[in-house]
């Protein structure tokens, strides 16, 4: 009879931990989700949000002293994000601990850069006025922002590689602690 209640114990907390691990894959695909679509929008606070709270800091404190790299950095995410795709192959959790590992098919870097050396040979930047350094360099600004978007239009070529996202569990749920907030960790190309 004891046997019984113990298989029957056992049963029971294997279950539940099968649950809990289910559960907590399908809150870190939600947070990688969320993730990827705040980089393809440009959405930082969105994105920041998903960090932990000492990344986010960081990072918060950067664009406060920084506010035209928040606005850069925003602009050249919506014009990259649009080219690219991504898909979750495998998470892994460990205690409170997980890494994810993500697919991510885009633009052919290589050849983007080409794309942009070739173009800004053709087109070179020449401020408007040399006296207004604040007007030059928001010029220089839309110069790099408008090759950017034409060399994502002409090119074609693309390519997969697999990275991946870290994620821990605080008293608040799962957080991203990967600590480059636009490029996750590049593995090997696919």
């Amino acid at each position: 009879m004891k046997s019984k209640y113990i298989k029957i114990g056992l049963l029971i907390l294997l279950l539940l931990s099968l649950f809990s691990c289910n559960n907590s894959k399908k809150e870190i695909r939600v947070i990688v989700d969320k993730y990827y679509s705040s980089l393809k929008k440009g959405d930082l606070d969105q994105m920041l949000n998903l960090f932990s709270f000492d990344i986010k800091l960081s990072y918060d404190n950067l664009y406060q002293q920084n506010p035209e790299l928040k606005t850069f950095t925003s602009d050249t995410l919506k014009i990259v994000g649009s080219s690219f795709d991504y898909e979750i192959e495998k998470v892994k959790i460990k205690d409170n601990k997980a890494v994810v590992t993500i697919k991510e098919t885009g633009l052919d870097k290589e050849m983007l850069d080409k794309k942009i050396k070739e173009l800004t040979s053709k087109e070179s930047f020449i401020p408007s006025n040399n006296n207004d350094f604040e007007k030059a360099k928001k010029e220089f600004v839309d110069y790099q922002m408008n090759i950017l978007s034409q060399a994502v239009k002409e090119v074609k070529e693309k390519k997969s590689s697999a990275t991946t996202l870290t994620l821990e569990k605080e008293k608040s749920g799962w957080v991203i602690t990967t600590k480059n907030l636009l490029r996750v960790i590049p593995k090997d190309e696919i």
